[in-house]
């Protein structure tokens, strides 16, 4: 009889058991342009299914080059900017590297701009659409065109800050249309003095409560209300707040007031500058002062007093130190003078 002498394979597949594909690993595999899952079949990896045809990972698939991912216009190879906005590229012009001419200028500024195209306010698309192509005029170099635009964004800036002080991201949309106002031509004084009085009405027309002011010059101002809250370009205590700072000119708000607030003007050097203080109530103009070509030195500090109450109140008037200083050797000399007779 034959018997066993010595084991030659054990779990052998002579002997119909074993698994062949116990130890084998099948991996995604090319087979021409076509992207293939693999499984083991008898110890051998084979087709499974096809995860992509044509597919990159096999050296095929379209041209990069050739496709246009944000459908601006501008193929992926030379996109600098690849995820342009769609609404924005179908209605803006687009530079020849595939980004927005307002989002080419400064940082600062396409961060604006993107940041606000992601807020749902109505007409804030009208403002960016604005403001990017009068920044693509300038690219262009048709200056005379896009200032031309420019007080008119300004004054649609005024209103969207006015209705938006009072919400819960107030503080990051207004800084945004902040920042929008520094990338944009500088108007003259009396052209944004004149931005200034059409935002007044236009506030009053929306029925928007707002005390506002206007001051273009060599100034620095401060706002405190009767409760020792103070508003100025670094500090916004008070509530519903904000001070735009466009050149050296500066427009303030303050929504929804109450009390009583004193305006302080401090000079930062030797000039003169205009003053307009404006108070908007159930949508009358309540308050219209305009102080003008009011002299100043570095360290005068003029303080203006306006109520919340629809009074037409005067403004309290000018505390110079050095004005006080004359004043004082006046009246000596005058007293000395006195004195001899």
């Amino acid at each position: 009889e034959c018997v066993k002498d010595y084991i030659i394979e054990r779990d052998s597949k002579q002997c119909g058991c074993g698994d062949p594909c116990r130890n084998v690993s099948c991996n995604p595999k090319c087979y021409g342009c076509d992207y293939w899952a693999t499984k083991c079949d008898d110890g051998e990896c084979v087709k499974d299914y096809i995860i992509e045809r044509d597919s990159k990972q096999c050296g095929c698939g379209p041209d990069p080059c050739k496709e246009d991912s944000d459908n601006d216009g501008v193929n992926n190879c030379e996109d600098r900017c690849p995820d342009t906005p769609g609404w924005m590229s179908q209605v803006l012009r687009i530079d020849s590297e595939g980004c927005l001419y307002c989002l080419d200028k400064e940082e600062k500024c396409s961060v604006a701009v993107i940041f606000l195209a992601g807020v749902s306010i109505t007409g804030i698309d009208g403002i960016i659409l604005d403001f990017c192509e009068i920044v693509a005029k300038l690219a262009d170099g048709d200056y005379d065109s896009a200032i031309e635009e420019v007080p008119g964004l300004i004054l649609d800036i005024l209103i969207m800050a006015a209705k938006q002080l009072t919400g819960s991201s107030a503080l990051k949309i207004v800084d945004a249309l902040q920042t929008l106002l520094t990338c944009l031509p500088t108007l003259s004084g009396s052209e944004l003095e004149a931005v200034y009085e059409q935002s007044v009405q236009m506030m009053a027309d929306e029925d928007i409560d707002v005390l506002s002011f206007y001051v273009g010059s060599p100034v620095t101002v401060e706002v405190t209300d009767d409760r020792g809250h103070t508003l100025s370009e670094s500090t916004r205590e008070i509530p519903s707040s904000y001070i735009f700072t466009i050149g050296n000119q500066k427009i303030g708000l303050i929504t929804n007031p109450e009390g009583e607030y004193n305006i302080e003007v401090s000079g930062t050097e030797s000039g003169t500058y205009d003053l307009n203080i404006n108070m908007v109530e159930g949508g009358k103009i309540v308050y219209d002062k305009k102080y003008n070509d009011v002299q100043t030195t570095r360290g005068d500090v003029n303080t203006y007093n306006v109520g919340a109450t629809g009074e037409k109140e005067e403004a309290s008037f000018v505390y110079s130190l050095p004005l006080i200083i004359i004043g004082m050797l006046a009246g000596l000399y005058a007293g000395k003078k006195r004195r001899k007779k």
